[in-house]
């Protein structure tokens, strides 16, 4: 991740009524080795731009419907994941984050802790009508459409 992607989180942190958003789908795994063996490499693939080496550690407090567990969770479940050892939860596009803290272990690590933040249910349309009056900066007073 280039330094720029980094300050955006430590901005985050110190205004602490911002949320961000994912934009893609994000494959993540429940065993924090197995997420730093992937941290890893992603920083050796990497090319002649200065990448650090990134680890989220994400939060869910209450179940959120945009947190899969590709995993088997019950003998009746199979596993969803191509693979099962793993540990896969992908995170779905749209959800929202409240960022807890960076920690930087030099020279180029970082850990960057999120909390997941539920909305209550709104309809799609409302919301979207939301974003459409608020388009500047949206994404900093979401939180006050959903209170």
């Amino acid at each position: 991740m280039a330094d720029d992607e980094i300050a955006t989180y430590e901005w985050a942190v110190h205004n602490r009524e911002s949320l961000l958003q994912t934009k893609h789908f994000s494959s993540t795994s429940q065993s924090r080795s197995i997420a730093e063996e992937f941290a890893d490499a992603a920083i050796e693939i990497s090319d002649n731009i200065r990448r650090n080496r990134v680890l989220f550690i994400f939060n869910f407090p209450v179940h959120c419907d945009q947190a899969i567990n590709l995993c088997r969770i019950s003998d009746a479940q199979s596993c969803l994941s191509e693979f099962e050892d793993e540990g896969e939860v992908l995170i779905l596009p749209w959800a929202l984050f409240q960022v807890d803290y960076v920690h930087k272990d030099p020279p180029s690590s970082y850990t960057i802790y999120l909390t997941n933040v539920s909305l209550p249910q709104k309809s799609l349309f409302s919301s979207f009508k939301w974003i459409l009056k608020h388009p500047k900066g949206c994404m900093d007073r979401f939180h006050e459409h959903f209170s």
